[in-house]
């Protein structure tokens, strides 16, 4: 296994699928709507708050329970992978289709003990995941410090990976940014207003469609220094709000040019 899925490894584990201003209240909008009987189906546990396309969870002592994962995902892409197709979003034939996510409330320091919080914007096609790009903060002796982890995936083996260290605490506008340049079978990110480029690898030439799933994971003792810190993501899927360094011509998944 190699490091980047190591790292990513809470963001891939599902077998599948204050409000922020970052969501528009129209335009190219994504629900994040799954119903109960939609995640139990899935084996997921939804986050304990969902409000339109934003997330909310707090950090809680897991000790005795294991890790806690949360998942966010739309009904219609439940709906649509669960009937055998890759997912509700039609990808463009060319050009460069973009999907962000903003995390307006993080950890407000380093975690001090064994400690383990992830939250990720995760693309997925069919039960696959396909690429990844989030935030996580980890205590020793796993990893020391906190970091934003880009993977790329296919059929369930990484392809590319990259990590960069980021300090805490984050702003409270602190965006990611996910874009696929369909020409070239590309994946590259942004981190918070810098654009990182392109990973290695390739987006495989048969994905038409994908979903979108916000996903978390958390693991705390009663000792820990960000005990019941929140946490609170809200996907952008609006043009018009999107603020990230995309290449030039990019579009949101509805068609808008960025």
């Amino acid at each position: 296994m190699t490091k980047g899925i190591v790292i990513a490894s809470a963001f891939l584990a599902t077998s599948f699928a204050k409000l922020s201003i970052a969501a528009p209240s129209c335009g190219c909008v994504y629900p994040l709507d799954a119903t109960a009987a939609q995640y139990s189906a899935f084996g997921a546990a939804p986050f304990p708050t969902i409000s339109g396309q934003t997330t909310m969870h707090h950090v809680l002592d897991t000790a005795g329970s294991g890790s806690a994962s949360y998942y966010a995902f739309s009904s219609s892409a439940v709906t649509a992978i669960g009937g055998g197709q890759q997912g509700d979003i039609t990808l463009p034939s060319s050009g460069i289709v973009a999907f962000e996510i903003e995390i307006s409330d993080y950890l407000s320091t380093d975690p001090s003990d064994s400690y383990d919080e992830g939250i990720a914007l995760q693309i997925r096609t069919g039960t696959d995941i396909l690429a990844v790009v989030g935030h996580q903060a980890v205590h020793p002796p796993y990893y020391a410090g906190a970091r934003t982890v880009a993977v790329l995936l296919d059929s369930g083996t990484e392809v590319g990976s990259e990590e960069t260290g980021t300090a805490l605490p984050l702003s409270d506008t602190f965006r990611y940014g996910i874009y696929f340049n369909m020409d070239t079978l590309k994946m590259g990110y942004t981190i918070n207003g810098v654009d990182k480029g392109y990973l290695s690898g390739n987006i495989p030439s048969d994905v038409s469609k994908v979903a979108i799933a916000v996903v978390g994971s958390s693991y705390a003792t009663s000792t820990e220094n960000v005990l019941g810190e929140l946490v609170r993501t809200s996907l952008v899927t609006d043009a018009s709000v999107m603020n990230q360094p995309y290449p030039l011509g990019a579009l949101d998944i509805c068609g808008n040019s960025i």
